[in-house]
Parts: structure tokens; sequence; C-alpha cells
């Protein structure tokens, strides 16, 4: 898709998760898509996030929100960040997930689980509203993932001159990089491998 000409339906690129041959790719590139010219993709434009404009409490199954969002269909799933209480000892250290259910009238959404917990707005020291907790949307129509997140995971690199233009696609489950110390395989001068990495950069 092209942003005047998005694609509508759902499409999936699936990464199978092979065996990577290391004698072969020393760097582990493969099972992913490397991206040296230009791609363009573009799903459906949805509204990527609106505010909730009234405390919520636990147990709620809907919500006041600023307007209703575009492009937002059932069971998608959803994000509320942490959100500040009513003082700095009731912030929220993980985010919460629920799906979306339904729209009412030009500013309340309901959802197909309640609340875990209770997401008050921001006030200051007067009492006054300065900050209004977000729901994110999550999901996208056009899905690049692995097929077994526990496997060989897929991953994207876009790079040196490359042009790209991507917009409401969503990553799911990609990479293969984690948050230990970077471990690269490593190679003479000649180009022969000295050692391989358990942990490669991007």
């Amino acid at each position: 898709g092209t942003p005047a000409k998005p694609i509508v339906n759902h499409v999936e690129i699936v990464f199978r998760g092979l065996p990577i041959d290391r004698s072969r790719d020393p760097n582990s590139y493969g099972c992913g898509l490397l991206v040296k010219g230009d791609v363009t993709m573009c799903g459906r434009w949805k509204s990527p996030s609106v505010k909730i404009m009234e405390d919520v409490t636990k147990g709620t199954m809907s919500a006041k929100v600023e307007f209703i969002p575009n492009n937002w269909y059932k069971e998608d799933r959803l994000l509320i960040p942490p959100s500040g209480g009513k003082s700095l000892r009731h912030v929220r250290r993980n985010p919460e997930i629920l799906e979306y259910s339904w729209s009412r009238g030009d500013d309340e959404i309901g959802f197909e689980t309640p609340f875990l917990e209770s997401h008050y707005l921001g006030r200051d020291t007067k009492g006054i509203t300065d900050c209004y907790p977000d729901v994110v949307n999550l999901d996208r129509n056009i899905v690049i993932r692995s097929l077994n997140p526990d496997g060989v995971r897929g991953h994207i690199m876009i790079m040196d001159e490359a042009t790209c233009d991507i917009q409401n696609v969503q990553f799911k489950d990609l990479g293969r990089t984690t948050d230990e110390k970077i471990d690269n395989t490593t190679f003479d001068r000649f180009g022969n491998v000295i050692r391989y990495g358990t942990n490669q950069a991007g």
C-alpha cells in the first residue's frame, strides 16, 4: 500500500523461524527483512490514541474520552499506560491491556473486560486537572510477525541509504537482540570468523 492508496484488508507477513546456518550467515542476518533500497508499506489509518477525560475506577468497563476514535474495531488491543493517582504513591508501574468493544454518542467507549486498576486524571496542587491518561490502540491491519516468538524470531533491518515509508503497520514479536550485553561475531582481518556472537546487535 501507499499513503494515497493504503491496504485496507488484513495482511500478514510471517517469518517462519527456520534455523540459521552460522557457517553461511555468521552475523545472523537470516530469517528477516533486509532493506537497502526502497520499501513502502501503508495500512488503513486509525486513531492511534485517545485521552480519557474522567477518573476511571477499578472494575469499570467504559470511559468518557475526548472523541470517538476512527477505525477502532471490536477486540482491538488497547494499552493504558501507567497513570498518576491522587498522590504519587498511587502511580501504577505497569501498563494495562484491554480489548475495545463499542462506542456510544460522541464521547464514550467500552471495553470487553473491566479495568484491573483505577486510573485517575493528573491534578496539580490546586486540584486543577493538567494531565489525561491515554488509551493507545496496538493493532493494525498490516502485521509483520514471527511464527514462533520463542524460537528463531524474525527481524527487520533498514540500512545504509535505504528509503522507507512505513505507516499503520504492526511489528509483532520481532527482534532477536536481548537486553543483555551485546556480543557480536568477530572476524580476523581476512574476514574469517574468530568467534560466533551470542547476542548480535540489531
